[in-house]
């Protein structure tokens, strides 16, 4: 090889080290957001659960009833 194409290897090296960096760059600005949006799903989801979680404590508490009226 000679001394032009092993310079160009560098150079393509290069941009690609940079390009890679910049996206790195780009990624790391948009992590806060994306932390912010999954966060907001955990707490929609914790949500649905606490509800969910309600709704089988009170079908749970109406069959004990049943279950105590059926026995007495």
């Amino acid at each position: 090889m000679g001394s032009q194409s092993l310079n160009q290897m560098g150079v393509l090296k290069g941009r690609n080290q940079a390009m890679t960096e910049g996206k790195l760059i780009n990624i790391s600005k948009q992590l806060p957001r994306a932390q912010k949006h999954i966060q907001k799903h955990i707490g929609v989801a914790k949500s649905i659960i606490s509800q969910e979680a309600s709704v089988i404590e009170a079908w749970e508490a109406y069959d004990m009833r049943k279950a105590l009226e059926a026995w007495l």
